[in-house]
């Protein structure tokens, strides 16, 4: 399995705004697990400067710039939330899919409410080519699919350990996918706008710490067992028959 970092935050010069298309981001290990800094990380201007600060390093939905603070303090974003987010692709590799079973995540702060996509497209998802402009609102109509049985892409309150925790014995697997989607690839974010209109309010910071699927070979089914590489940098997979 191969993971790689995405935000929208290409063309998006300013905070608080959801039209920003997809662009490579920066994938980091913490502790409490894997998360993500875009590319206005290092920026003092507009856009998210919060990325520098703790909790932007995770995978969040904040747009705080510098002109506000830049910092993060109480952990709500009031109109802000879920306008710019992080997300982390998961290729389970070429002659595979995955039907996702578990997300864990690990370290969170403010609130943990995240998305999960299956892509069942052809091809590679075309927001991973540099010169694409595409944005969230554009995946369900470019090959991407919600993998919930009630056509929603959200889940809420993913962080069932302790706020902040870097004890990995305290966190806990959360089902998802009840649609039983099989994918190649599979798109994990904080809670996106694009695909949640609702009134919630409240920050999403949360790091992905661990990953259940069950994986089959194509063109025929095998059980695999593997280490993935990913171990070494806080996220681990379990890989069920399949």
């Amino acid at each position: 399995m191969t993971l790689s970092a995405w935000s929208n935050s290409k063309n998006n010069t300013t905070a608080g705004t959801q039209y920003g298309y997809i662009e490579s981001a920066y994938l980091g290990s913490y502790p409490g697990g894997l998360g993500v800094r875009n590319q206005d990380y290092a920026s003092t201007g507009a856009g998210d400067y919060s990325e520098r600060n703790s909790p932007g390093h995770s995978m969040d939905n904040a747009s705080y710039n510098a002109t506000s603070g830049g910092n993060y303090t109480s952990g709500s974003k009031t109109a802000n939330v879920g306008l710019r987010s992080d997300s982390i692709l998961l290729d389970f590799g070429a002659g595979n899919i995955a039907k996702l079973d578990t997300l864990t995540i690990g370290w969170w702060k403010g609130d943990a409410d995240i998305f999960v996509l299956a892509y069942t497209g052809t091809g590679t998802p075309n927001f991973t080519t540099p010169s694409s402009s595409v944005g969230y609102a554009d995946l369900l109509n470019s090959g991407w699919k919600v993998v919930r049985s009630d056509n929603s892409a959200n889940y809420m309150d993913m962080g069932k350990g302790a706020q902040a925790s870097t004890n990995s014995s305290t966190y806990v697997a959360a089902a998802v996918n009840n649609a039983n989607i099989s994918a190649r690839y599979w798109l994990v974010g904080a809670l996106s706008s694009a695909f949640y209109s609702g009134a919630d309010v409240n920050a999403d910071n949360v790091k992905l710490a661990g990953v259940s699927a069950q994986i089959t070979k194509i063109p025929e089914p095998g059980n695999l067992a593997l280490l993935v590489g990913a171990l070494a940098s806080g996220v681990w997979l379990r890989r069920r028959k399949g």
